[in-house]
């Protein structure tokens, strides 16, 4: 999960609750929160790549 800081579509405590939802339900979400508004970085997409990169395939 990735929220921007300054995301005036989906504010930062949305994306902020949605973590917890997930976390009370017992699944651990990666959450990032970047300095941006509801775009994705260059930064973002290399976390999120790298994350990709890292999923075994079975």
């Amino acid at each position: 999960m990735a929220n921007g800081t300054e995301d005036d579509l989906i504010p930062i405590e949305l994306g902020r609750k949605s973590r917890s939802y997930l976390e009370s339900a017992g699944v651990e979400p990666v959450y990032r929160e970047y300095p941006a508004g509801h775009t994705i970085s260059t930064e973002c997409l290399q976390e999120m790549l790298k994350w990709l990169n890292g999923l075994s395939v079975e």
